[in-house]
């Protein structure tokens, strides 16, 4: 079992070398020697596969609570949190507090937050961290002596992940807010993130960090400022798919093009932001022609409707080059679960989105699974998913072709 474990693993690192021009699968026994794999691979920053632990999924706002404030409370040495959001609202402010009790305990805590924290019309996590001395960096401030050149003010970091003691990783799509930390019967958004024991995954999320940390920071930190215990065999692999928006490597593209090329019965693609352009469609398209069932999940509730609009637009688009579109209707619930699952052998989880603005111009990272036991338990949330599910006719993607709908889709495909 854990020889074709490793299998596996190997052969979807491989298809990562594959480019974005074809979806084709390379034939492990035609590969180069392993250095020069990984050479390869290496290139746009992924390892392979490090030892972790089976996943422990939070899938409710509730549990992603909870879980959190346990980590702070397990944490004997250090913390660090990148949130793309951190803001001071009811549940937010309980994840704060729990910091600032731990910092003021000794433990050392470093938060990294995007300067889009400040913009959703509440208060930031940056006064608070602020005003009780905690050490954090605000990841490229939107201020309006930059607004020139303005592309680089689209380069943001939506990547959500923690690393506690450099053992444990928790990793997802749930910011500091009270939308990803209320459960979704109160509300909440229907969303989720991984935690692993893995000290190789928690030392390259570690570098990114400490690389964002001293390009914005007024001093510097080490990586000798952090312990980070020695690798040991444990339970599983996993592979980490970590995208620097300041390097602009498509690392989140070959992820993509990799276990979509990878798939030969069904594809689930669980996304809250599908703003469609033909990349998008090509992917569908080559999968429907290998006889690859493609299946979308798009949200019925949304915090802003221009999310709604610029996904629903091309909803058609998707029917029309051959995937099944649902819309996933929970009470009040918005979809901000962001996943990836191929046949019944990989599950990849993350911060990214299935639209332009993860695969070009956002710090991401996914982590993928793909042995037995890790997919049965991350599979839970797709099960919980299905129970709402409402498959799209065609004649009602054809109501979402106004012009309003197209608005939105055209502004955010860079902004969104």
């Amino acid at each position: 079992m854990a020889k074709k474990i490793i299998l596996i693993l190997y052969t979807v690192i491989l298809l990562i070398i594959s480019g974005c021009a074809t979806a084709k699968i390379i034939p492990l026994d035609s590969t180069s020697d392993y250095k020069i794999v990984k050479e390869h691979v290496k290139k746009y920053g992924i390892e392979f596969p490090y030892a972790s632990s089976y996943p422990k999924l939070y899938f409710n706002g509730d549990e992603v609570r909870n879980g959190m404030i346990e980590l702070i409370n397990r944490a004997e040495d250090y913390i660090i949190i990148n949130s793309f959001l951190i803001i001071n609202d009811e549940y937010g402010n309980l994840i704060l507090e729990a910091l600032r009790k731990k910092y003021g305990e000794g433990i050392n805590v470093y938060v990294i937050s995007d300067s889009s924290s400040r913009f959703i019309g509440k208060e930031s996590g940056f006064s608070y961290l602020h005003k009780n001395q905690i050490p954090y960096v605000e990841y490229n401030p939107i201020r309006p002596w930059k607004l020139f050149p303005l592309i680089d003010l689209l380069y943001r970091d939506h990547r959500k992940y923690w690393i506690i003691d450099g053992k444990y990783v928790l990793l997802g799509g749930c910011n500091i807010i009270n939308t990803s930390l209320q459960s979704r019967e109160e509300g909440g958004n229907t969303d989720g993130m991984v935690l692993i024991e893995s000290p190789g995954v928690a030392e390259q999320l570690l570098f990114s960090f400490i690389e964002d940390w001293n390009r914005y920071s007024s001093y510097d930190i080490r990586a000798d400022y952090f312990n980070v215990p020695e690798i040991t065999n444990r339970e599983t692999n996993v592979v980490l798919f970590n995208q620097e928006a300041s390097e602009k490597e498509p690392v989140i593209e070959f992820m993509i093009n990799s276990i979509f090329a990878a798939a030969e019965k069904e594809v689930w693609i669980i996304q809250p932001y599908t703003f469609v352009n033909e990349k998008i469609i090509y992917y569908v398209e080559e999968m429907e022609k290998r006889g690859v069932e493609v299946n979308i999940v798009l949200s019925g509730q949304v915090n802003y409707e221009k999310f709604h609009y610029a996904s629903y637009y091309g909803i058609k688009d998707l029917i029309d080059a051959g995937a099944d579109v649902w819309i996933y209707s929970f009470v009040d619930s918005a979809l901000h679960f962001k996943v990836y699952i191929i046949d019944d052998k990989i599950f990849s989880i993350g911060s990214s989105n299935f639209n332009k603005r993860s695969m070009e111009l956002a710090a991401e990272a996914d982590l993928l699974f793909s042995d037995r036991k890790s997919f049965d338990i991350l599979c839970r949330s797709l099960n919980e998913i299905k129970k709402s599910l409402r498959r799209v006719t065609p004649e009602e993607a054809a109501e979402y072709r106004s012009w309003k709908y197209r608005k939105w889709n055209w502004l955010m495909q860079n902004a969104g």
